[in-house]
Formats: structure tokens, C-alpha cells, sequence
């Protein structure tokens, strides 16, 4: 190969090379810092039982909600509302896996309205009703 053929590969490379670290600067300015990481998803796990609103969470690191959505959504790939009931649904399966307690304390435990609230987002998330996956943990 020529000179010329590698000043033309070089050149036809550095855009794509730029255009991806342009892509991953701006992806990381989408993101929350790791310390608002950390504080949002503590809080989230410690108040379940508790509504938990996005206005609260942006609150907690001194962002607006719209902001703070977008930010949490780069950080966590969902956005607040799902993060939380996806949480709650994983605390529900933990309750359901260590005891025989009734679905509908476990569905006010982990901060559900009642225990047909949790089946119906249970049964949408999860793809079974927590009775069902419980007795199928039961057999595991």
C-alpha cells in the first residue's frame, strides 16, 4: 500500500472515532452523578413502604423532577416510577421466598395500595400472580 492509502484509512477512521467519543461524553452528561446515584436508590430501597414521588427523589439531589428523570433514566436505563415498582416487586418476591406472611401484608409492606395492586403490576412485570410464582419458588 501507498502512502496515500493509509493517510485515506486514517482519515476515513478518525469522524467514526470522534463521533463515538462524542457519544460517550454525551451519554455520561445524561447521567446522574454516582453520588446521586448512590443517594437516589438508597432512599428509594429504605422508603418503599412509603409513596415515593419523583418530585421527592429530585428533591434529594437538588435537581428539577423533568431534569432529574432524564438523568435517572440514563443512569438506572427506566425511568423513576418503573426503578420504584421494580424495586417494590423484587422486595414482594424476597418476603414471599423467606415467609408464608399473607400477600396482602407483603403488598403493604413493600408500599402497594392493596394486594390487588401488586398482583396486577406482579402479574404484568413478573408474568405470573404472586400466588403462583410463590407456590412454583415453593417447588423449586
Amino acid at each position: 500500500m501507498s502512502m496515500m492509502s493509509f493517510s485515506l484509512i486514517g482519515a476515513s477512521e478518525l469522524p467514526t472515532a470522534a463521533a463515538a467519543f462524542e457519544a460517550e461524553i454525551l451519554q455520561q452528561a445524561s447521567r446522574l452523578a454516582p453520588w446521586q446515584e448512590r443517594k437516589v436508590a438508597r432512599h428509594i430501597r429504605e422508603h418503599l413502604d412509603q409513596p415515593i414521588s419523583v418530585h421527592d427523589l429530585a428533591g434529594l439531589v437538588g435537581l428539577s423532577a423533568s431534569y432529574f428523570s432524564r438523568r435517572f433514566r440514563g443512569s438506572f436505563g427506566v425511568a423513576p416510577r418503573a426503578y420504584v415498582i421494580r424495586s417494590r416487586l423484587e422486595r414482594a418476591q424476597s418476603l414471599m421466598r423467606q415467609s408464608r406472611t399473607p400477600l396482602c401484608a407483603i403488598a403493604l409492606d413493600c408500599g402497594f395500595c392493596d394486594q390487588a395492586h401488586m398482583s396486577r403490576l406482579f402479574h404484568t412485570v413478573i408474568g405470573s400472580t404472586p400466588s403462583r410464582w410463590r407456590r412454583q419458588q415453593a417447588l423449586a
